[in-house]
C-alpha cells in the first residue's frame, strides 16, 4: 500500500495517529513515511534514532505505553 492511492484520505484523519519511524529504517524510508504524517492533522511523530524496520520489537514497551495512554484518554 506505500506506494499506491489509499482507499481514503489521509487528510480526513484528525484523531491522533502515532507514526513510528526508525532512521537507519532501509524498509520504509523517511522521505516516505514523514510527508505522509504531515498530511494527517493528527499525526504524531516519533523517530527513534538508529532504529531500523522492526523498531516495533525493540520498542514494544515505549510503544505501547502511547497506545494505553490514548486508549485511557478515549475511554
Amino acid at each position: 500500500m506505500l506506494y499506491q492511492q489509499w482507499p481514503f484520505d489521509v487528510t480526513a484523519i484528525h484523531r491522533p495517529v502515532h507514526l513510528w519511524q526508525g532512521s537507519a529504517d532501509t524498509f520504509v524510508p523517511y522521505a516516505v513515511n514523514k510527508p505522509l504524517g504531515e498530511r494527517m492533522p493528527g499525526a504524531v511523530w516519533h523517530e527513534v534514532a538508529d532504529g531500523g524496520h522492526f523498531i516495533a520489537s525493540s520498542h514494544a514497551a515505549e510503544i505501547l505505553a502511547v497506545v494505553a495512554s490514548d486508549l485511557a484518554a478515549t475511554a
